[in-house]
């Protein structure tokens, strides 16, 4: 190993595998629950009352409503469960990813001939098949 490789690992610019992989590991969990919440009813839900929230109908209904009563009334109830959605964790992580230049990495890393490769290669190690070569 040549004095610069061990100086850089030394001083930490050149990270171990494990935290590499670990990174890995996360940001494809991250994109497996971005498409799976970009494909749920929740966020459908959510996209829909707020549209209509920020209408100037529901502004108007709602004005009117609480001239009324706005307690206990169906307005109230899409506005509580629109606040609820706009709370959700996974609505939150949907719209962060969305358009993050990390999501656009990960799609590109995802269909590379490099990471196909990589896959080949663990399964040849993991199937045994390397070490019956190895020992030819």
């Amino acid at each position: 190993m040549s004095f610069k490789i061990f100086s850089l690992q030394l001083t930490g610019k050149i990270k171990s595998v494990d935290v590499i992989e670990k990174k890995r590991k996360q940001l494809a969990d991250d994109y497996a629950e971005f498409l799976k919440t970009e494909n749920s009813e929740e966020l459908k839900a959510f996209l829909e009352l707020e549209k209509y929230v920020t209408s100037s109908e529901f502004a108007a209904k709602k004005k009117e409503i609480e001239r009324q009563s706005f307690k206990g009334s169906k307005e109230e109830e899409q506005l509580k469960e629109f606040q609820r959605l706009q709370k959700a964790t996974r609505i939150k992580n949907y719209f962060k990813v969305e358009g993050s230049p990390d999501l656009a990495r990960y799609q590109a890393e995802k269909e590379s001939q490099k990471l196909a490769d990589f896959y080949a290669l663990e399964e040849y190690v993991k199937d045994g098949d390397f070490e019956k070569d190895k020992k030819k």
